[in-house]
């Protein structure tokens, strides 16, 4: 395993970012660089074995051994370190601080102890901790008593008090459980208090297939046993088998509101609810999961909601989450979420909208976001618990979801969905659930989708990266990527997360990515899908540098990593990767031993002479569509001339300190500011944060074409550590017709196309330039020629085009 101690400033910076990083990339290498984080740089996650086997924390920082311990916990295929997580938080949580995040880690190890049935423990836990006592009502005092988990101090009286506190402390009547039930769940029930027989119809939705009957039989009644009477029950048989149709019919013939309609096949939870959205008689409707359960309350109180507002989109209940003994603790969960399935809507709206995409699971959210885009009204949501879920082990969508981590399909459906939300016009959202399966298919990955598009595909070529940010090699990425896409060849990517790679929400690629793969010009896969990829683009070597060590079940002819950078420079400075691990986890990943290529610029020599990889033929071309950063200079009030660069949180990006201040000074001569990381240069001057004078813009603060067109000049001096070829953000700023102005290697480099200058004179050069006029346009013409020698994307698509050919011979 690489040192990665170098990076441990870094990561802790990250906070919370870190933790949900390690839990969705599920990466080998969090564990060292948590370790690094707890110890400022100078122990290893081996360390911590050793101190925590000993009980012996003196020098970690507990917070942070804490939250690995969490993440350890929390991940199934970590099962063998889960012991050592348990004694790990053991050793670190009376010692840690009063802070916010330590309430997590406490309640993440009292359940820790829960799951050990230690309720003893448990309770004494609770007694002393206030804050954990009294969380979401008390529910962890009431699953320590409850009687239903075998345990000696359970006691019905106390627990039922307990249970009972949620839907008391929201004004809503408290349940009682039938004890002669086999099943405590089941035995839910609640004194209904007068029915409401005048007001408008309700539908529910009730979709199934082969229903555990009692399970189903709990679900039904409590939807009969409603205060609001006026309601008819749509019973959707999904081409139930026989045994579970005579359970079905059985409940149809129990009470009059209840219609049982049969499909002849099976398509489906989704396809099925449409059917019931086009039988609904309701003025209202509304949905029921077969093995959940219904506060008597339910559709009254969401009733009133709709009946108040006529312009409310829909409502939604919360929900309590529990198993068959009631019991609430979950290992890295709240007690309580938002219930999609409760949504109500008026019927109209939900015939408007298409219903339901036509998918096999994971649809609730969408449809309910959808109907918020076209109404433009959010959806209400009443704060009680008035659904109880029925956490089932053989749940269709539980094994899709963990503490603070969603499968990447789900993730995918997501940023697809979201981005299609986004960008069509309100007539264009009810278009795409009635049309054909294909389109939805561009939205809805394979195992989202289901039917034959889960069958295996083929592709040319898949090029990996972290598709989530807008950095200087994701932006270049997109570009090959975009230039591909219109290509003959057929092209998906695989997204792999990196600590420090996406700039919004975790789960959205970046919308420009998102939009190839909406609009059907490449597909996404994944590294569970079974897959056939002739080639292999690892556009990001640190996308499986950090990635876990796993077989992926896509069958790969060759596997290409692309250096970006100079890669002895970073290893012995920031190290976005380390060549030997990538290498040895691409070939873990891919089952291909994988080549190397160099960006123009750069030796290829040096990756064989350092670190004895396998180098690829040929040298990958550097490639920019400059059309996207042509365009008007954007309009300001100062006549100061605006001086820009990019950074990233590293001091060699930087001169000195003794030159810093010449080159961007604060004085007022210029308007200095920063599309990245300025951290490294404020570690140069030996200052706390960042001169009020600068403006710095983190990435994804805004555009690099917007953050160009704002700039007069680029000026850029460094400590002349790394060797090199053509830079992407100098390419980016003479495409923008930005005037830049370097030194030494630099100069060389780029020739004619930009001011040569030495540091100590670059601001006063500027400003010649500026008063002089001819020479600065002549500077503009000739770093625009120069961009367009890396303009034509046909070197691009040849380079790839000749690898996949190669990588097919070498597959015959």
């Amino acid at each position: 395993m690489p040192d990665r101690s170098f990076q441990y400033d870094r990561f802790r910076r990250l906070g919370s970012r870190a933790d949900s990083w390690a839990l969705s990339s599920e990466s080998s290498i969090a564990k060292d660089l948590f370790a690094a984080a707890a110890s400022r740089g100078k122990r290893s996650f081996k360390d911590l074995c050793y101190d925590v086997a000993e009980a012996d924390l003196s020098g970690w920082d507990t917070i942070w051994v804490a939250r690995l311990a969490r993440i350890l916990s929390l991940q199934p295929f970590e099962s063998a370190l889960h012991d050592f997580a348990f004694k790990a938080m053991e050793a670190s949580i009376d010692s840690m601080p009063e802070k916010r995040v330590a309430f997590q880690l406490r309640k993440t190890f009292f359940e820790l102890v829960y799951g050990r049935k230690d309720y003893g423990r448990a309770l004494a836990m609770l007694d002393r901790d206030n804050d954990l006592d009294e969380f979401y009502h008390g529910f962890l005092r009431a699953d320590v008593l409850n009687p239903f988990v075998g345990s000696s101090i359970g006691d019905f009286d106390k627990w039922l008090s307990l249970f009972n506190r949620p839907f008391l402390e929201n004004d809503v009547s408290g349940v009682y459980v039938d004890v002669l039930n086999a099943t405590p769940f089941d035995g839910l029930t609640s004194t209904v208090s007068a029915g409401i027989v005048d007001g408008p119809l309700v539908t529910v939705i009730i979709t199934t297939y082969n229903p555990d009957p009692a399970e189903i039989r709990t679900s039904v009644q409590s939807i009969l046993n409603q205060t609001w009477k006026n309601i008819e029950v749509l019973l959707i048989d999904d081409c139930s088998g026989a045994a579970s149709v005579s359970v079905l019919t059985e409940l149809s013939e129990m009470d009059s509101r209840i219609r049982l309609i049969r499909l002849k096949a099976n398509g489906g939870t989704y396809r099925a609810r449409n059917v019931g959205i086009e039988y609904a008689n309701g003025v209202y409707l509304t949905g029921q999961d077969t093995d959940d359960w219904s506060h008597p309350d339910r559709i009254t109180e969401q009733v009133a909601v709709m009946e108040s507002d006529p312009t409310c989109s829909g409502v939604t209940v919360s929900a309590n989450r529990t198993d068959d003994r009631l019991v609430k603790v979950a290992l890295g969960h709240h007690p309580q979420r938002r219930c999609e399935v409760s949504l109500m809507v008026r019927s109209k709206t939900a015939r408007e909208i298409g219903g339901y995409l036509p998918v096999r699971k994971a649809a609730d959210s969408e449809f309910r976001e959808r109907i918020e885009a076209w109404t433009q009204r959010p959806a209400e949501r009443i704060e009680a618990p008035l659904y109880v879920i029925r956490m089932s082990p053989g749940s269709l969508s539980r094994a899709d979801f963990r503490p603070g981590w969603s499968h990447h399909v789900r993730r995918a459906f997501w940023s697809g969905y979201k981005y299609w939300h986004g960008s069509v016009s309100r007539d264009e959202l009810p278009k795409l659930a009635g049309s054909s399966e294909s389109t939805v298919s561009n939205i809805a990955p394979p195992r989202i989708a289901g039917g034959d598009r889960a069958t295996r595909r083929s592709f040319d070529v898949c090029v990996v990266s972290d598709w989530r940010g807008t950095t200087v090699e994701q932006r270049a990425a997109f570009d090959e990527l975009k230039v591909l896409a219109t290509s003959d060849l057929s092209v998906c990517i695989l997204q792999l997360d990196t600590p420090w790679g996406q700039t919004g929400d975790p789960r959205a690629l970046y919308p420009d990515v998102q939009r190839l793969i909406n609009e059907g010009f490449v597909q996404r896969i994944f590294l569970d899908e079974e897959a056939d990829v002739d080639l292999i683009v690892v556009r990001d070597p640190s996308a499986v540098d950090y990635a876990r060590d796993l077989t992926a079940s896509i069958s790969a002819s060759r596997v290409l990593m692309v250096s970006h950078g100079n890669p002895k420079h970073h290893l012995e400075t920031s190290r976005p990767y380390d060549i030997v691990h990538a290498s040895d986890m691409a070939e873990s990943i891919f089952q291909v031993k994988p080549e190397w290529v160099t960006t123009d610029g750069f030796e290829s020599a040096e990756l064989y002479e350092h670190w004895r990889v396998d180098l690829a033929t040929g040298t990958y071309p550097i490639y920019i569509d400059s059309q996207r950063f042509q365009g008007p200079r954007l309009p300001r009030t100062d006549s100061r001339p605006v001086v820009g660069r990019t950074a990233e949180n590293d001091t060699d990006e930087w001169p000195s300190r003794r030159l810093l201040p010449t080159v961007y000074p604060t004085d007022g001569r210029v308007d200095f500011r920063v599309l990245g990381d300025a951290r490294g240069a404020v570690r140069v001057m030996r200052q706390k944060q960042v001169p009020n004078e600068w403006l710095q813009f983190k990435v994804g603060d805004i555009g690099e074409k917007e953050f160009w067109r704002t700039v007069d000049a680029m000026i850029l001096f460094d400590q002349e550590r790394g060797s090199g070829g053509l830079e992407r953000s100098v390419l980016e700023a003479l495409a923008a017709g930005v005037l830049v102005i370097v030194g030494g290697r630099r100069a060389e480099i780029y020739g004619s196309a930009v001011h040569k200058s030495e540091p100590e004179g670059a601001i006063q050069d500027l400003w010649s330039l500026i008063s002089g006029g001819s020479e600065l346009d002549e500077y503009r013409t000739r770093g625009y020629e120069l961009v367009q020698m890396h303009s034509n994307p046909t070197a691009i698509i040849e380079f790839i085009d000749g690898q996949v050919r190669a990588a097919r011979s070498e597959g015959e």
